[in-house]
């Protein structure tokens, strides 16, 4: 990681859309980096964890550890993202080689919003949740 760029740990969810069937991951197993280029997300789960994720998921198959960025050039808006017990950043971009729908939910959002921030991001707020469970 170059000095330009911020990392922050938290949670991702991703999917083909808001509505559609989406993959969370919790906890410090998400991560991503701020450059002024672009935004990387990375999610690694332990081997001992991503065993118990395949048996729960009863899928044996299933990718644990993911990862995708976005350049600049196709990142439309950032949203915030508000949930009960949780402040999160809504990635709405147009890279047809990442998923649709992605969320992080920073560990820290104050930190992350800075970082953005400095890094020539602009956050903006969320339409309404319209009720949905988590804001999400």
């Amino acid at each position: 990681m170059d000095s330009a760029e911020f990392s922050e740990r938290g949670g991702l969810t991703w999917g083909p859309s808001e509505s559609g069937e989406s993959t969370y991951v919790w906890g410090p197993f998400a991560a991503l980096r701020v450059s002024s280029q672009r935004l990387r997300f990375t999610v690694r789960l332990w081997k001992p964890l991503a065993v118990i994720a395949k048996l729960v998921w009863f899928d044996r198959n299933a990718e644990i550890d993911q990862g995708f960025e976005l350049d600049r050039a196709h990142i439309v808006a950032l949203r915030r993202r508000h949930a009960p017990f949780a402040r999160g950043i809504v990635v709405e971009h147009r890279n047809a080689a990442c998923p649709a729908y992605i969320v992080f939910w920073p560990t820290s959002y104050p930190t992350l919003l800075k970082a953005l921030q400095q890094h020539g991001y602009q956050v903006v707020e969320s339409p309404s949740s319209g009720g949905r469970r988590f804001g999400v």
